[in-house]
């Protein structure tokens, strides 16, 4: 473990070059706005002019373009009064809630349970130092320092609740702390809606899987092994074996089902207690209107959202068909993104915070609207991977993808400046940078989730030749 006196360096060279630059970047009219580091309606601008309303009796739901949650907006509207600075005050709030991201990414990498299971994986020491490394790169790289500064809302709260959701998934907090899961859950569907509506297969099975399966599928395995004669072994796997399995799996099933029926009451009970306090709160708004408004406006994807130009190719794929055809595109793709979770799940039905991993990954690339910030994570997360372990080099196939990644990212934004404010280019070039980043990222993350299933089957290869030996 790193001296704790390291963090602290880091977290005050973090809030001193965070101040400097949002002193720099003040002045910039645009930066509150820019797509590319903000989810529309959840904007600085948007809850300022909320707050406006709220303040002349106006409800700011009205608008179709707010749909900030009711909540949040509470707590932001009582306060701005005590507050001189707005965006200083909020900018600190922000900062604390990014460090707050990369300290739990760096606690769960430290305490990783599946690493020490690795017969290959490199020292504790090592990987270690490595999660500091990252950490440090996640704090300071510039898109996590241009989203502070930004005042993006939407994706730093998203970002802390995806990784609250992955930290809880470890083994270790999983214990006594397994029902913050479907809490947890819960806030981050209040807020973001439907958009990560995709996680709800792989948390409850994260949930409600039992940790004595595996004990119980090896000690099954023992016995079998210790009949020698093969005749023997078909008739005491008949009459032996497969009614211990029954009998286990009954008791597992029974386990699962109560565990599962728990995480789904936890999470509706606590997603209705935050609609109805936002209904109460709402006044002037009808159970039909609210319904229409956070569930039903969005379900149908009936607005912009996908017309502006972002990270994702959706909005280009939305600007070239016809406007009939734009649910069933969402549609198809909102399925796609629901259907690639299963193979996942079965393919790391063994290590949960693996499945937890890689479908954080796949929904943060699949969401309609996706930001430079939820890109970051996804690198951090693989490149820890590639880094952790000794037969693992950076070949240059990876290497390649990596460099083609980061230099998309960097561009992105200075093709999106060149198109839409100097009017000197057209779309197909910025579609031509997010076909880049995320080609190299789908590739990339084909390749780790690859070097993932392969440590799986060594695992799983090597807990059988321990057996035989045994």
């Amino acid at each position: 473990m790193l001296a704790i006196n390291k963090k602290w360096i880091v977290v005050i060279l973090l809030v001193i070059i965070r101040i400097l630059t949002l002193q720099y970047y003040a002045s910039d009219p645009n930066i509150y706005t820019d797509p590319l580091n903000v989810i529309p309606g959840y904007t600085f601008r948007d809850i300022k002019d909320s707050c406006t309303l709220i303040k002349s009796g106006i409800s700011p739901y009205v608008s179709y373009n707010i749909r900030f949650p009711v909540l949040f907006l509470a707590l932001f509207n009582d306060w701005c009064p005590y507050t001189k600075s707005k965006e200083l005050g909020l900018f600190l709030v922000l900062t604390l809630l990014d460090l707050a991201t990369a300290l739990l990414i760096l606690d769960y990498h430290e305490n990783l349970d599946i690493n020490e299971e690795f017969s290959t994986s490199k020292s504790d020491s090592v990987r270690s130092y490595i999660s500091f490394i990252l950490f440090v790169g996640y704090l300071f790289n510039p898109i996590g320092i241009y989203t502070n500064i930004s005042l993006s809302f939407g994706p730093i709260i998203n970002q802390l609740l995806l990784v609250l959701l992955l930290w809880f998934s470890n083994k270790k907090y999983c214990g006594n702390k397994r029902f913050f899961l479907p809490i947890t859950y819960s806030i981050l569907i209040y807020f973001s809606s439907i958009n990560f509506i995709c996680l709800l297969a792989p948390l409850i099975y994260c949930y409600s899987i039992s940790d004595n399966i595996s004990q119980n599928d090896s000690n099954f395995s023992t016995e079998y092994l210790d009949v020698k004669s093969k005749k023997n072994k078909v008739s005491y796997l008949i009459i032996n074996i497969i009614p211990k399995i029954f009998k286990s799996m009954n008791n597992i099933y029974s386990i699962i089902w109560s565990r599962v029926f728990t995480f789904i009451m936890l999470f509706s009970i606590s997603l209705c207690i935050f609609h109805t306090l936002s209904l109460l709160i709402i006044d002037s708004m009808s159970i039909e209107d609210y319904i229409n408004r956070f569930f039903w406006h969005i379900i149908t994807f009936n607005n912009h959202d996908t017309l502006t130009p972002s990270l994702s190719i959706y909005w280009y794929i939305m600007t070239v068909i016809f406007s009939r055809f734009k649910l069933l595109f969402q549609m198809l793709f909102g399925v796609y993104s629901l259907l690639i979770i299963f193979p996942l799940i079965f393919a790391f039905r063994n290590t949960p915070t693996k499945i937890m991993e890689t479908t954080i990954v796949m929904v943060l690339f699949f969401q309609n609207h996706p930001t430079l910030i939820n890109y970051t994570l996804c690198l951090y997360l693989i490149l820890f991977d590639f880094s952790s372990h000794k037969e693992t080099h950076y070949s240059r196939f990876i290497t390649g993808l990596l460099s083609l990644n980061i230099v998309g990212l960097s561009l992105i934004s200075n093709i999106r400046h060149i198109w839409l404010v100097e009017n000197r280019a057209n779309a197909n070039y910025m579609y031509s940078i997010c076909i880049i980043i995320q080609g190299s990222l789908l590739l990339l993350t084909r390749e780790w989730i690859h070097l993932a299933y392969r440590k799986q089957l060594e695992i799983s290869k090597n807990k059988v030749l321990k057996i035989k030996h045994e």
